[in-house]
């Protein structure tokens, strides 16, 4: 059957990079609108984005298709056009890092659209364990070599009715955050509260 989506990305706090030696670094840092870079000192790690930054809006609608259903299995597959609006507020990006020196550059805000798939699973092996898997691209119209795809992976331990313990692995790819390094791979773990109104 038909989709329609709409969704909106941010973080609610502070974000850092962590320097992976620990040890004070001379930053170099770009901003989107100038050429030349400024220098200064950070100890052990410097704040790339404020709170409600960076900010993403996605849309899409297209055809869904549910290949298999069963009491420990689902996928399904989605095909349409999507688009992606990204606000980067100030959010900062690190293209190199030594012992003693890191770069960073100032993101530009972007906008794209093009074709739009996505694969989702979802594995029961057991009453408390389930497994939860995502993959979302997008293939720009006009460049389709500068692709995007969020590949998303969560495995829950459920602790009781309403609370359960989930550990997220995220597999991200997106050139217009970071062209040099564009692929980005995030891991966390979540305590997941829930309560069913109806």
């Amino acid at each position: 059957g038909p989709y329609v989506r709409a969704g909106l990305e941010t973080a609610l706090t502070n974000r850092y990079f962590y320097f992976e030696n620990k040890q004070p670094h001379t930053v170099t840092l770009f901003e989107s609108d100038q050429e030349k870079g400024y220098t200064f000192e950070e100890e052990e790690r410097i704040k790339i984005g404020k709170q409600f930054s960076p900010v993403q809006f996605k849309e899409g609608c297209g055809g869904n298709i549910n290949l298999y259903n069963s009491e420990y299995l689902d996928l399904f597959v989605r095909l349409g056009l999507g688009a992606r609006q990204y606000k980067a507020q100030d959010y900062l990006t690190n293209t190199s890092e030594t012992d003693t020196e890191a770069v960073f550059y100032e993101v530009e805000d972007y906008n794209v659209y093009g074709l739009e798939t996505a694969f989702i699973a979802f594995a029961r092996t057991t009453r408390y364990i389930a497994w939860f898997c995502e993959f979302d691209s997008l293939f720009p119209l006009d460049e389709p070599d500068e692709y995007i795809f969020n590949l998303r992976n969560v495995i829950s331990l459920r602790l009781v009715s309403f609370a359960s313990l989930n550990y997220k692995i995220d597999v991200l790819r997106d050139p217009n955050i970071n062209e040099e390094h564009p692929t980005s791979i995030q891991h966390q773990f979540l305590l997941r509260f829930s309560y069913t109104l109806l």
